[in-house]
């Protein structure tokens, strides 16, 4: 683990120094002392103590009574569960996302829907003249695509609540189109002209809870799909969410 060093800006340090100190709680086997992490990362015991007691007032680390130790704690827990299942979403909907794109013929996108928009975490390419590919990290909007209305359909209120583009599109598409929401959850799929001869459809992905884990849409040229997408391939993209749906909320058991 590289030294904190002091030529570097203190802002820099500080960052520096609570990245290490994560680290090395994440790495052990059991609670640490403060006397270890000082040794391990090469820095004083007051420096490390100020950063402990800050993330542990919110929760990233914990302080393990009564020796005084210190481990995870469980909003870094939370993070890292969160960044899990996300891996874990895109590695079980791959094989999915092949099939349905051989069955149909269209780019086959698997989002995950965040604060700002949905986010693209990977995708099949259609094979049409005009191929459309869309990169792994691509934010879509959620005004605009059929991802990001599958999004607001979906997800729970208080997720949709605040000062963010989720609740401002929200607010904006209950405006403009009055029960178009309720008509997408019902259905279980949504559509959207995301731009001048481009179509795509949507469906959710649910958690064993019921909360939207992520999406899977299918996108071409109003072209290539004759104007609108075939029901058969609308179906065929309802049972692909359904089975990834099935797989994400099957607890998953160790290669040990």
């Amino acid at each position: 683990m590289p030294t904190v060093r002091s030529m570097l800006g203190e802002g820099t340090q500080s960052v520096l120094l609570t990245v290490s100190i994560l680290e090395h709680l994440a790495a052990a086997d059991g609670p640490v002392s403060l006397s270890e992490l000082s040794r391990k990362i090469d820095a004083s015991k007051s420096r490390i103590y100020r950063h402990l007691q800050t993330m542990a007032s919110c929760d990233f680390v914990a302080r393990v009574e009564p020796d005084g130790t210190y481990e995870v704690g469980s909003r870094l827990m939370a993070l890292s569960q969160s960044v899990r299942r996300r891996r874990d979403l895109a590695e079980i909907a791959g094989p999915l996302l092949r099939q349905l794109h051989g069955q149909t013929g269209h780019t086959v996108v698997l989002g995950r829907a965040a604060r700002d928009g949905v986010h693209v975490l990977s995708s099949v390419s259609s094979e049409s003249p005009i191929m459309l590919a869309v990169r792994e990290g691509t934010v879509l909007p959620f005004d605009s695509s059929a991802q990001g209305r599958i999004a607001l359909a979906f997800l729970a209120r208080p997720r949709r609540e605040g000062d963010n583009p989720m609740s401002a599109a929200l607010a904006a598409l209950e405006r403009d189109a009055p029960g178009e929401l309720a008509q997408i959850a019902e259905r279980g799929f949504a559509r959207a002209q995301m731009r001048e001869g481009l179509i795509g459809v949507a469906a959710p992905i649910l958690s064993a809870s019921g909360d939207l884990a992520g999406t899977m849409a299918m996108l071409n040229t109003s072209t290539a799909m004759q104007g609108g997408i075939d029901r058969g391939d609308i179906d065929r993209l309802l049972g692909a969410a359904r089975a990834v749906s099935d797989l994400f909320s099957t607890p998953r058991r160790s290669k040990d």
